[in-house]
């Protein structure tokens, strides 16, 4: 878990993000790492064995609901906060059975479908991850819309206050 610090870290770096908005991102990847770890690891066959594709779907369904209400509390994009954490998560464990995968089908160890059930799989995963981002985001969509409305008309009001002292925020 400590490795992730690094990688979230750089993730964030290389997404431009700025160094003050650093904490964001790490706040919102490491209980989505957590939540994953847990259904992944801590769960075992008697008490709470689940598909990956639902710990997919569940964890990325967390993690964009953290990563909404930060964009409630900061208007910091939730998508900012997310791509980190899907640049750790996405590419892992696909990455690695693609290589190891390509490796045994090369060395005549394997057929050429349990190599495509890797990319059926990998697609699953994929959609796992869209399902779950889409539920939250249609969740909190009504909400991040009703909290963009007023942010922008309290900005309209600050500038209107500056060019003109006298308007009061009923004339608007």
């Amino acid at each position: 878990m400590a490795y992730n610090i690094p990688m979230i870290l750089l993730a964030t770096i290389g997404l431009n993000v700025r160094p003050r908005d650093l904490w964001q991102p790490m706040l919102v990847a490491y209980p989505t790492l957590l939540i994953f770890g847990a259904l992944n690891f801590a769960c075992t066959a008697d008490s709470c064995q689940l598909p990956s594709v639902v710990v997919s779907c569940i964890g990325l369904f967390i993690g964009t609901n953290i990563a909404c209400f930060m964009e409630y509390l900061t208007a910091a994009p939730a998508a900012a906060t997310l791509v980190p954490v899907l640049l750790i998560l996405a590419p892992g464990s696909g990455a690695v059975l693609s290589v190891i995968s390509r490796i045994h089908l090369e060395a005549g160890e394997m057929t050429a479908t349990a190599a495509s059930d890797f990319w059926s799989d990998l697609v699953l995963e994929g959609l796992a991850y869209g399902l779950g981002m889409f539920g939250a985001l249609q969740i909190w969509s009504p909400l991040l819309a009703r909290s963009r409305l007023f942010r922008n008309a309290a900005a309209k009001f600050r500038v209107q206050k500056c060019l003109n002292p006298e308007v009061s925020i009923e004339r608007l």
